[in-house]
């Protein structure tokens, strides 16, 4: 039986997220399905079920899927008296946008708001702050300037987003800092043992607080991967954390790779299996001497390059030769099967009959 995780956040792909001609509903809605499919072929959600995680209407929940299939994102095999059987179609990009349940769950915000709030929440991880263009929001969320300034002020008014006007017209950016209320949302729907100890606003009574910038640069080091809950089967994401951090890499820097660039799992493992080989490798032909090796480093560096150059880490030379050495030794140990010539087997058989008589003999 396949074990489905509890719901702490969706990853939109780039290039879904960036397309015009879907609205933000539509996004959110096709993140909700990847997470339902999870690492089956496909999923069985009610639509009631997506209403109340995506925080909307059954109808626009309907309308989503509706633009969804028709954009070639979706199939969707309708059952009668049943919950419709969805196949996610898989995104090739590696880069996702991660949006929180707390984000999903924010009231007062519309979906394109939501949106706005996790892309900004993702550019002010490690700073407390973001310099997002407007046109650069809108062109990686596919809609308009004036879609973008709409929001942004939904997002200011409802005391979730502080704004710092830089002056100079457009083109210079604006501040955006996320208040204390902001994380207070994006908390709310956690682990409730959990909260207390990883959210250090919760003692902040005024706003004008001098502790208030420093307590807000806290919390995306920390990252909602201290709020993990450790499932029976953990998810792709939560595997591969933790490799991150068996194999020496820093846990803020894990963070920030796993659940702020949103690397793919399969990219991470394979560039910690890759920089493992290296290592060996590295260590056979007695090179520690001269140059010891950094595996953490390793890890990272082959995982920002990739991000660099948009693609996914690729099994290296070195793993590619490890495993087909491996294959050659598997098919070694297997005696090929020959067929019997006809008279061993007419022997075998006669054999065989006289054993028979006589022990009914």
């Amino acid at each position: 039986m396949t074990h489905q995780p509890t719901l702490r956040f969706i990853a939109i792909p780039g290039s879904v997220l960036s397309r015009p001609d879907l609205s933000a509903t539509d996004k959110i809605i096709y993140g909700l399905l990847r997470f339902h499919q999870y690492d089956k072929d496909r999923c069985r959600p009610s639509q009631r079920e997506l209403a109340d995680s995506a925080d909307c209407s059954v109808r626009a929940v309907s309308n989503s899927i509706a633009g969804l299939e028709a954009a070639g994102l979706v199939d969707v095999e309708r059952a009668y008296r049943q919950n419709n059987i969805y196949t996610v179609k898989p995104a090739a990009d590696p880069t996702y946008l991660r949006v929180t349940e707390g984000i999903i769950r924010m009231e007062g915000l519309s979906a394109l708001g939501k949106l706005i709030a996790a892309a900004i929440q993702y550019k002010a991880a490690g700073k407390g702050h973001a310099w997002p263009h407007q046109e650069t929001l809108a062109a990686e969320l596919g809609c308009s300037r004036r879609s973008i300034v709409n929001a942004l002020q939904d997002l200011e008014a409802s005391g979730k987003l502080d704004v710092h006007h830089g002056g100079g017209g457009r083109k210079r950016g604006n501040q955006y800092r996320p208040t204390a209320a902001f994380y207070d949302a994006v908390f709310a729907h956690g682990p409730a043992d959990r909260v207390q100890k990883v959210h250090p606003l919760k003692n902040i009574t005024k706003p004008e607080d001098s502790k208030r910038t420093a307590a807000v640069q806290e919390i995306p080091s920390a990252g909602l991967s201290a709020c993990r809950r450790i499932e029976p089967a953990q998810a792709p994401e939560d595997r591969a954390f933790d490799r991150l951090l068996k194999h020496g890499v820093h846990r803020t820097v894990a963070d920030s790779i796993v659940y702020g660039q949103h690397h793919p799992p399969t990219s991470i493992e394979q560039a910690i299996d890759n920089a493992l080989l290296r290592q060996a490798d590295h260590r056979q032909k007695g090179h520690d001497h001269f140059k010891p090796f950094h595996l953490a480093a390793y890890i990272v560096g082959s995982l920002n390059q990739a991000r660099r150059e948009a693609k996914i880490v690729k099994p290296s030379k070195l793993f590619i030769q490890s495993r087909q050495r491996h294959e050659r030794a598997q098919q070694s140990h297997v005696k090929p099967w020959t067929p019997l010539p006809e008279s061993d087997f007419e022997e075998r058989r006669r054999r065989c009959l006289e054993q028979l008589r006589a022990a009914a003999g």
